[in-house]
């Protein structure tokens, strides 16, 4: 059975630290990290957050085109 941090009385909580650092290999805990399965992290498509992304990126991409970059002297000008 793992380990869970909700089985701890209240007097008993450890910090998340120190619970990795008990639970590390070094330190004789178990360790199942090789045993995971291995997953792809594919966000939503069509959310909001994609579409103010991909708004705000083509709003920095016209001012970057539009806007002369700074400090650049003009001929001719003094």
């Amino acid at each position: 059975m793992a380990f869970r941090r909700n089985h701890l009385k209240k007097e008993e909580s450890i910090v998340d630290w120190q619970l990795i650092f008990e639970l590390s290999p070094v330190n004789g805990g178990v360790y199942t990290g090789d045993e995971l399965v291995p997953r792809v992290f594919r966000p939503r498509a069509n959310s909001w957050f994609q579409h103010r992304l991909a708004h705000v990126r083509a709003e920095l991409k016209k001012e970057l085109l539009e806007e002369p970059p700074p400090f650049t002297k003009v001929r001719g000008s003094n």
